[in-house]
């Protein structure tokens, strides 16, 4: 399965829908989408419903898009991860909102 981001611009915010395993490989995707959107819209978000797995390589665009956003008053949501991978960013602290720009 190919990697796809998704992106839709809805009532002034932005949702972002990846498709597939998010890792090493496919993070600099990611990467490059939120980067281009980070500063722009207020609010950013970013619909995991489509991620059937992610390791830590693949959360590294996830924190890097909240410490750009914070430092430009964007709001970076996450939303609809599958259990396992809603298991993983409870592990490593992405599940609260503010905890990635804190680490």
């Amino acid at each position: 399965m190919a990697f796809t981001v998704v992106v839709e611009h809805k009532d002034g915010r932005v949702l972002v829908c990846p498709v597939g395993e998010l890792d090493l490989a496919t993070g600099p995707v990611l990467e490059r989408v939120l980067e281009s959107l980070v500063g722009g819209p207020p609010a950013i978000e970013l619909d995991l419903t489509g991620i059937t797995f992610v390791d830590c390589a693949g959360l590294r665009p996830i924190r890097q898009a909240r410490r750009r956003a914070s430092r430009s008053f964007t709001q970076v949501r996450l939303s609809e991860a599958q259990p396992k991978v809603q298991r993983v960013l409870q592990l490593t602290g992405l599940d609260e909102p503010s905890a990635a720009v804190a680490r």
